[in-house]
């Protein structure tokens, strides 16, 4: 199920972009705030800020143990398990800032993943 985390969407002959209904996809394609997640994690390791870094850990040791399950999930659009991790994962990300202002990358990952995630879901469900 690992590899599920980081397929990416197929191309019919005629060109089409065909995203797999079944055990998710690309997780930084669908949700782009755990691209960023990984840029903090390992630049966090780097600066040595552990307390960033185990709660970096902690995200990252629950997708390994969802992604053990039989399936990441059935007939939808985009990661439907890992989802539970994004508002720690946003937290995480919105608390590492000063003065607990939050970051522009920040704010470009998470309204780019909402776009992505409501044009998927419109495509999946209603072409």
């Amino acid at each position: 199920n690992l590899w599920s985390l980081i397929r990416l969407p197929e191309f019919n002959a005629d060109g089409t972009m065909v995203f797999p209904q079944f055990d998710g996809i690309n997780i930084f394609l669908v949700s782009p705030v755990f691209a960023l997640m990984l840029y903090s994690f390992f630049r966090d390791i780097k600066n040595g800020c552990l307390i960033k870094t185990a709660a970096i850990l902690t995200i990252l040791t629950e997708i390994i143990c969802i992604t053990m399950h039989k399936t990441m999930g059935g007939w939808h659009f985009g990661n439907r398990y890992i989802n539970d991790c994004l508002p720690m994962a946003i937290l995480i990300l919105s608390l590492s800032y000063k003065n607990n202002t939050v970051s522009k990358p920040l704010i470009i990952v998470t309204i780019a993943g909402v776009l992505i995630n409501t044009a998927g879901t419109v495509a999946c469900y209603l072409l």
